[in-house]
């Protein structure tokens, strides 16, 4: 199945969007460009910030004067959830308000939960979490059944926290950067005539080249990136060097 919509339980921490938020809202927007956070307070001193990283819209319950989260943000979630925005899956950060909104939540839904997860994909027509056990030394993949929203709970730093310049590109360049990115890399699969491609056929397209980068001896000055990528199935081979020359 396609994700089509993503939420995150958003949390704030003097003033600011908890490292865990901007975690779970870089992988929230890698696999949909729809992605809302949910907020247990004001949002309006964080929502710039939170559209940052990838939210499109934010949810927010109000001032709690101080009361724990877990019975105002679930129920807001399932009255949400019951007036029809639905989403596919919702990412909870593994801690104490965490669990408790998202314990509350499956209860009110009535669907179970993974939690200790350190990743979520999409694969075909499944979405998978992945969760350690033994210490860490196994890896156990598993595959939600039935309908969403399925529900999962990541440990701290599962993903690298990343700005993305906003939910339609407010950073000058941003928009045009992604877009000028997603085109040459179909570029560099001999799939124009597809275009646009799909996100999940352009990671497979991107997964059979080999990807390498390089420095320049040069200091670096700004944002640079120096690229090379090899098509072994077609006995080809690219290189260029970028640099961000804005004042």
């Amino acid at each position: 199945m396609a994700i089509n919509s993503v939420w995150v339980f958003a949390q704030v921490t003097n003033g600011a969007a908890t490292t865990g938020t901007l975690e779970l809202l870089t992988k929230a927007r890698s696999l949909s460009s729809n992605v809302t956070a949910v907020l247990g307070g004001d949002a309006s001193g964080v929502a710039a910030q939170l559209g940052e990283f990838g939210a499109t819209k934010v949810y927010a319950t109000g001032d709690l004067a101080g009361k724990l989260p877990g019975v105002a943000v679930s129920g807001a979630m399932k009255a949400i959830i019951d007036g029809g925005d639905k989403p596919d899956l919702i990412l909870f950060p593994q801690n104490y308000e965490g669990r408790d909104v998202l314990s509350r939540l499956s209860v009110k839904l009535n669907k179970s939960v993974l939690t200790n997860s350190i990743d979520v994909a999409v694969d075909g027509d499944a979405v998978n979490a992945t969760t350690p056990i033994f210490g860490g030394n196994t890896l156990v993949t598993t595959t939600f059944t039935g309908e969403g929203p399925y529900l999962v709970a990541f440990r701290p730093k599962s993903f690298a926290a990343e700005a993305s310049g906003g939910a339609h590109g407010r950073r000058r360049g941003m928009a045009q950067g992604r877009f000028s990115a997603w085109w040459l890399v179909t570029a560099f699969a001999d799939a124009l005539d597809e275009w646009p491609l799909r996100p999940n056929t352009l990671l497979a397209e991107m997964e059979e080249l080999q990807w390498f980068t390089w420095r320049e001896e040069d200091p670096l000055h700004g944002w640079q990136l120096q690229l090379a990528v090899e098509d072994p199935f077609n006995d080809m081979s690219w290189a260029f060097s970028a640099r961000d020359i804005s004042s």
